[in-house]
Order: structure tokens, then C-alpha cells, then sequence
């Protein structure tokens, strides 16, 4: 968005790349070995140990200021 707060495009930018990463690994790795339903939980909680949470604040935040 062009009139995104740039610290909020850094945080942004710093925890989607991680998000990422982790999610590809780890889908990988569920593909070729399984093991989803008992590694669920602490994926998620590494996900949000990584930022998945306060980029999802960020976006609702620019979501809410662009649809007003």
C-alpha cells in the first residue's frame, strides 16, 4: 500500500519472509514424511512466535483504513 507506515512495511516485510520460509519448510516436510497432526500445535505457536499475529494486526489495520 503506498501510504503504509514504513516501520509497519519493515515489520511486515521481516516477518512474512520468516512466515514463509518456515511454512515451505514445514509443508515440505509434512509432505514427504507426514506428521502434521502432532506437530500442528507448536507450528502454530512457532508461527506466532515469528510474527504471525502482529502481521495480521498490521494488515487489519491498513485493511480497516483503506476500506473507510
Amino acid at each position: 500500500m503506498d501510504n503504509m507506515d514504513p516501520s509497519d512495511a519493515t515489520k511486515l516485510n521481516t516477518n512474512n519472509a520468516e512466515i514463509f520460509n518456515t511454512t515451505m519448510q514445514k509443508t515440505a516436510t509434512w509432505m514427504s514424511k507426514g506428521g502434521i497432526d502432532e506437530e500442528w500445535d507448536a507450528y502454530c505457536k512457532q508461527l506466532d512466535s515469528i510474527g504471525l499475529q502482529e502481521s495480521t494486526k498490521i494488515w487489519q489495520k491498513w485493511y480497516d483504513t483503506y476500506t473507510k
